[in-house]
């Protein structure tokens, strides 16, 4: 949590609490940041996201992970007999343009990556 002041990431308390950032320069040494949580409170906190400098709390902030979905094709590996994934496509119509006789099924996939 190097800055928690980015417009395409989310932030959200350690419990998953929605936060709205208001400002990240307020004249406080300690506590520079300003945020509502949950759209009904403002606090402070310090540039690393912390609720209470020097100790973990449910309301610290955080990066939201941020969800991903594709659609993978599942191939048949004749040397393992098992199956594996390949490329992720954009699209389930994309993705099954990429099939091979030896795909089993094509297949929705969701994640989430760390920000």
């Amino acid at each position: 949590k190097e800055h928690l002041e980015h417009p395409d990431w989310e932030v959200v308390t350690r419990e998953g609490e929605p936060v709205r950032i208001l400002c990240t320069d307020l004249d406080d040494d300690d506590y520079p940041v300003a945020a509502v949580v949950r759209n009904f409170h403002v606090d402070k906190y310090t540039a690393g996201g912390l609720f209470q400098a020097g100790e973990e709390t449910k309301y610290d902030l955080f990066f939201a992970p941020k969800k991903h979905e594709g659609w993978a094709n599942v191939m048949h590996n004749i040397l393992s007999n098992k199956g594996y994934l390949i490329t992720v496509f954009g699209s389930e119509e994309e993705a099954k343009s990429h099939a091979k006789n030896s795909t089993l099924a094509t297949v929705k996939i969701e994640w989430e990556e760390e920000q």
